[in-house]
């Protein structure tokens, strides 16, 4: 296997005025699951953690699956990982194969644990991941600005943005993705299938949440009239959501997300609820077209409409508009002029969007 190096180097200003280069490459962004996976002394499942340099998910399951001579479906895994990273994560496979794990050797990647476990490992069930990202060039003066940046974003939550990778070079995956949710092209493994559905749906959701963030900007800046011909929303709508102060601005009939009760629910009156979502209580939720899956109304819809496809029958869910990260630590290392962020994100949010929000 050859290492893959993504050596470019871009150039990035933040929102106020700093300036840092950054790569995603394996030295300068590392990602590690947290799972909560307990071992089991009977189980039937053999769960590995497994330590890797430069090689996606898949790479690493196509070498496993190589080497033990089974097909790469009876490997699963909880979270896709790029390959242009350093990263620690959980596979799970049949426990049969156990002995013969012990003789695999692979330069770039690494056993570092297994254990037994009683269920197979099913995608999205992990907690979350634990992030540590350097960015370079980055001078004194700028490094105050970029930790004022990451401590906003700390308190006011991340923009659930999909990160770019999510739809292929060019977006090409958005094209094959609409072929194969709407029946016209099959997929025969079902790991590509269900990534595919999936960047069809992400790419819907995005356009969504950039509409909501165009309104947030607009609510302060626009006349009520103004917003009322743009949004087709009432007066009486636009009034109540001008006296709202936090960023990101709440609708009536938003599905919200408790995280106290872990369940969604449909709010008319959302400023009676600012409170609870000022202290992290609960969040907005964007649509994930598909069936069975909750519709918001009232002036919420009339974003969410816009995105819509009814037409779609794999089933559908509601994704976080924001995701609020934790246990961060910022280092600027001064004789290196660089920074290092380590922190925590919730499952599928994306740590190359923070990079891009700061």
């Amino acid at each position: 296997m050859q290492l893959y190096y993504n050596t470019f180097m871009k150039k990035y200003i933040t929102q106020n005025g700093a300036s840092f280069d950054f790569a995603q490459s394996i030295d300068d962004f590392k990602v590690y699951e947290v799972a909560s996976v307990v071992k089991s002394k009977n189980g039937n499942f053999l769960v590995l953690k497994i330590h890797k340099e430069g090689v996606s998910t898949f790479d690493a399951i196509k070498t496993l699956a190589k080497f033990l001579n089974i097909p790469t479906n009876d490997i699963t895994f909880l979270g896709l990982k790029d390959k242009h990273a350093t990263s620690e994560q959980f596979l799970c496979l049949d426990n049969r194969h156990e002995k013969s794990l012990k003789f695999f050797k692979e330069k770039y990647i690494q056993i570092v644990d297994f254990f037994r476990y009683n269920k197979a490992l099913k995608r999205g069930g992990l907690d979350g991941n634990n992030f540590e990202i350097v960015l370079h060039n980055v001078k004194q003066i700028d490094a105050g600005k970029i930790e004022k940046r990451f401590k906003k974003i700390e308190k006011n939550g991340l923009l659930n943005f999909f990160g770019e990778q999510r739809f292929g070079k060019n977006e090409d995956n958005f094209d094959q993705a609409s072929k194969v949710i709407h029946g016209e092209e099959k997929v025969k493994d079902k790991n590509i299938e269900d990534i595919l559905k999936s960047a069809y749906k992400s790419k819907f959701f995005n356009d969504w949440l950039k509409d909501r963030v165009e309104f947030n900007k607009d609510i302060i800046s626009m006349s009520p009239n103004e917003i009322k011909d743009k949004y087709s929303l009432s007066i009486e709508s636009i009034n109540k959501i001008k006296k709202q102060t936090q960023e990101f601005k709440l609708l009536d009939g938003d599905i919200l997300y408790s995280t106290i009760t872990q369940k969604e629910f449909n709010v008319k009156n959302v400023n009676t609820l600012l409170k609870d979502f000022n202290n992290k209580k609960i969040f907005p939720t964007g649509l994930m077209v598909g069936k069975g899956v909750y519709r918001s109304q009232s002036d919420a819809y009339v974003f969410e409409s816009k995105i819509d496809d009814i037409e779609i029958f794999d089933k559908g869910f509601r994704r976080g508009a924001l995701a609020y990260i934790k246990n961060t630590t910022f280092s600027y290392i001064n004789n290196e002029n660089k920074v290092i962020l380590k922190f925590f994100l919730p499952k599928s949010a994306y740590a190359t969007e923070l990079i891009a929000q700061l």
